[in-house]
């Protein structure tokens, strides 16, 4: 059994035998200056002594063994039965999960992943995940929440300030368990403390379209603000409420994917140059309608590259963002609106219009789950429900 004594010159001695898989034996020593460090040391020593001699031990506890120094990898491996056992490696890890990623997420949602997993890296160097704990996920929650820890957005570099939302907070953390489950089948740790902390996130929002007297507002002072964004300001404004475009594929646009003759906008995936490719966000090509009003806007518009917000080089994502925010504030409306209304209410309308047709609207709005349309149904209720006229006078 692991004993423990004491050393004249590197203060503590543990003593200790491994077990081989071919009944063989070695006598190994490890020094430790104080003793509790030493006494827990001699713990895990003989609980790696009996799992040896027995047979028993799991990969995740012989990599564990591993992590603490009593064993090295030729060992471990002998141990094992002459199979290897995996030691940290980080980036192995997030290799394995971006295999895992691309297989069970469509390539939007895998990009997505991706760029969470790039963002969590970062964290995850100073907070190794051999060593972390339930109350290491809890602080980085807490961080997250107050803006301590900031994260690149989109495929840009720009770095977001002040606290985030419990969904995206939750979003990281389905990132984050599944970085350590990749950790955990590989034997670097015995389970997945990340699963031990919860984000509780509110039910979602009811989809918010602009009203009649909005959305004339917002055009105004799309027109009144032309020279925004190089120009393209109100072919952004009128884009978004025409065709109901998501701010990454109103960036994405290109002229190839505007048909004229047929009235079509297409939504596809695209290669961009020097960045991550574009794609939709439901892994699949799409196409969506061009209204009469649209249609003169698209036909009228320069074309000085091959893209239709920035020609030879798209406009960055921000840049959509801050256009869309300064044209509200100068509309006078409420300031919390962003780009993506622009899309509920085009949804809410053509909902509207087609008599409540859910697989219509589904397919225009390229939505994956029919239940995302669903929550563009209040716009009909709205209107024609009994409580409308209800009076107790």
């Amino acid at each position: 059994m692991a004993a423990l004594y004491k050393h004249k010159k590197y203060g503590y001695q543990v003593l200790y035998r491994i077990y081989l898989a071919d009944g063989s034996a070695i006598k190994k020593h490890r020094y430790r200056p104080v003793h509790t460090d030493a006494k827990l040391l001699c713990a895990k020593a003989e609980y790696l002594e009996c799992g040896s001699r027995r047979g028993n031990l799991t990969r995740q506890e012989i990599a564990a063994a591993r992590r603490d120094g009593l064993i090295n990898d030729t060992e471990a491996m002998q141990i094992f039965g002459g199979q290897p056992v995996a030691v940290y490696d980080l980036d192995l890890v997030i290799e394995r999960y971006e295999a895992s990623s691309a297989v069970a997420n469509t390539p939007y949602g895998h990009t997505v992943n991706m760029r969470r997993a790039r963002n969590l890296k970062k964290w995850l160097k100073k907070h190794p995940i051999p060593k972390l704990t339930d109350t290491d996920v809890k602080q980085y929650v807490l961080d997250r929440r107050k803006g301590n820890i900031t994260h690149q957005i989109g495929a840009s570099h720009h770095i977001r300030r002040g606290g985030v939302s419990a969904k995206t907070i939750s979003n990281d953390m389905e990132v984050l368990r599944g970085l350590i489950d990749e950790a955990v089948k590989a034997g670097m740790v015995a389970k997945n403390v990340a699963r031990e902390v919860n984000v509780p996130v509110k039910n979602k929002k009811v989809r918010r379209a602009l009203s009649r007297a909005e959305v004339k507002r917002l055009m105004e002072a799309a027109e009144e603000n032309r020279h925004l964004m190089h120009g393209l300001a109100f072919e952004m404004v009128m884009i978004a409420l025409y065709a109901g475009l998501r701010r990454g594929e109103l960036r994405s646009l290109k002229w190839d994917d505007v048909n004229l003759s047929e009235r079509r906008l297409f939504v596809q995936a695209k290669e961009v140059e020097g960045e991550d490719d574009f794609t939709t966000k439901s892994g699949e090509a799409g196409s969506v309608g061009i209204p009469d009003r649209l249609y003169d806007i698209l036909n009228n518009m320069k074309r000085p590259g091959p893209w239709v917000f920035g020609g030879k080089r798209p406009i960055s994502l921000g840049q959509f963002t801050a256009t869309f925010k300064k044209i509200v504030t100068r509309a006078g409306l409420d300031p919390s609106l962003s780009l993506h209304h622009a899309r509920h209410t085009y949804g809410s309308v053509l909902l509207k219009k087609s008599g409540g047709d859910l697989r219509y609207v589904q397919e225009r709005m390229r939505h994956l789950d029919i239940q995302t349309t669903k929550n563009y149904l209040h716009v009909i209720e709205d209107e024609s429900a009994p409580e409308k006229d209800l009076d107790y006078v």
